[in-house]
C-alpha cells in the first residue's frame, strides 16, 4: 500500500511515491495538500485531502500530513507515532486520530510521512484566558493522558486545538513515558497547593498557567502571607509587624480580606452583598441598631465556605 502524495498545488502532476510503514489501510491512499501550515526544523505540515484513487477528492478525510526529510527530523516523527500509538484510545478523543505512517527511502533524501486527522487551529487566547469550559476540558484531557502512562513535556497553547469548542492535543515528540505521582484530585477553584505536594510538574504547571486555582497566599503588609482554612480577619492582622497598632492591622486585613474575597471569589462576594442589603432592610423596617456586620456570617478567606467577607 503506497501514499501518492501531491505537496505542491501549482504543479498538480507532480507526486511523492511513500510506502506504508505502520497504519491500517488496506489500500493505496492519495493526498492532495491545499496548503502549508508550517515548515521549519526539517519538517512541513502540510493540510489537506486523503481518499482513494477512485474517489472524489472531495470526499476525502480533511487531514494534516507532517513530513519530515531531516535525520533528526525522522527520528522525532518516529518516536511520535510510537506516542500516538501508546495513547490509541485516546485518538479522536483528546489527540488526533493517526491515519497511517508512510516512508520514502532514497539514497540522499529519506522522508517519513504522519498523517494525522485535521483537529482545527491552536488555541488564540493565553492558557488563563481561555473558558473556564475549555478549561475543563484541557485539564481532563492532560489527566487522561497522564493515566495512560504518558508525559507531554511540552504542553504550551501553539499545542491545543479547539476543535469545535473542546481542546485536541497535538505534537507529541517530546512526550515520554511517565508514572504519575500526583495522589490527589484536580478540583477547579480549590487553593493552589504546593508543587512538592502536588507531586506532578506537568499537571501542576499547566493548572498555574490556566489559573485554574485559588491563590494560596493573601497581601500582606509586606508581600503576601499564607491562607489557611478558616482563616479570619484577626488571623491575617496577627501576621503584621508588632510595631503596627492592632487596631491598625485589623482595619488593613479587614480591607486586605475583602479585595481578596471580591477578586477571586466573586459570586460568593455578591451573595454576601446581598445577604447584608437583605438584613439591613429588615433592621430598619424592625427600627433597630444592632450591628449588621455581627450577624453576617465572616468569609473564610480560603473559600472552604460560603460565608461572607468582614467590612464593606
Amino acid at each position: 500500500m503506497s501514499l501518492s502524495a501531491y505537496l505542491q498545488p501549482d504543479l498538480p502532476g507532480e507526486a511523492y511515491t511513500f510506502e506504508v510503514a505502520h497504519g491500517c489501510n488496506k489500500s493505496d491512499l492519495v493526498f492532495r495538500s491545499a496548503k502549508m501550515i508550517y515548515e521549519g526544523d526539517g519538517t512541513e505540515l502540510h493540510r489537506g485531502r486523503l481518499f482513494r484513487p477512485s474517489e472524489e477528492p472531495d470526499l476525502g478525510e480533511d487531514v494534516v500530513c507532517k513530513i519530515a526529510y531531516h535525520p533528526t527530523a525522522l527520528s522525532c516523527i518516529g518516536h511520535e507515532l510510537a506516542m500516538y500509538y501508546a495513547l490509541q484510545h485516546l485518538q479522536g478523543v483528546c489527540i488526533p486520530v493517526v491515519h497511517g505512517y508512510y516512508l520514502r527511502q532514497a539514497d540522499l533524501a529519506s522522508r517519513s510521512c504522519l498523517v494525522l486527522s485535521y483537529c482545527g487551529e491552536p488555541v488564540k487566547e493565553p492558557f488563563a484566558g481561555l473558558d473556564i469550559e475549555f478549561k475543563r476540558a484541557l485539564v481532563q484531557a492532560a489527566v487522561h493522558i497522564h493515566d495512560a502512562g504518558i508525559t507531554h513535556s511540552n504542553l504550551v497553547e501553539e499545542n491545543v486545538l479547539d476543535y469545535h469548542g473542546l481542546p485536541m492535543i497535538i505534537d507529541l515528540e517530546e512526550a515520554r513515558r511517565h508514572l504519575c505521582g500526583r495522589d490527589r484530585n484536580i478540583v477547579e477553584g480549590d487553593i493552589s497547593p504546593r508543587s512538592s505536594d502536588f507531586k506532578c510538574d506537568e499537571l501542576f504547571q499547566l493548572c498555574e498557567d490556566l489559573k485554574y486555582w485559588k491563590p494560596r497566599t493573601i497581601k500582606s503588609v509586606h508581600g503576601h502571607a499564607p491562607i489557611s482554612r478558616g482563616m479570619t480577619v484577626e488571623d491575617l492582622a496577627d501576621t503584621y509587624p508588632p510595631h503596627i497598632p492592632r487596631d491598625v492591622a485589623l482595619k488593613k486585613a479587614k480591607a486586605a480580606i475583602k479585595d481578596h474575597v471580591k477578586r477571586y471569589y466573586p459570586n460568593k462576594y455578591k451573595e454576601w452583598k446581598r445577604q447584608r442589603r437583605a438584613l439591613s432592610h429588615r433592621q430598619q423596617s424592625k427600627n433597630t441598631t444592632a450591628s449588621s456586620s455581627n450577624q453576617v456570617a465572616d468569609f473564610d478567606v480560603s473559600g472552604a465556605t460560603t460565608a461572607a467577607p468582614l467590612g464593606a
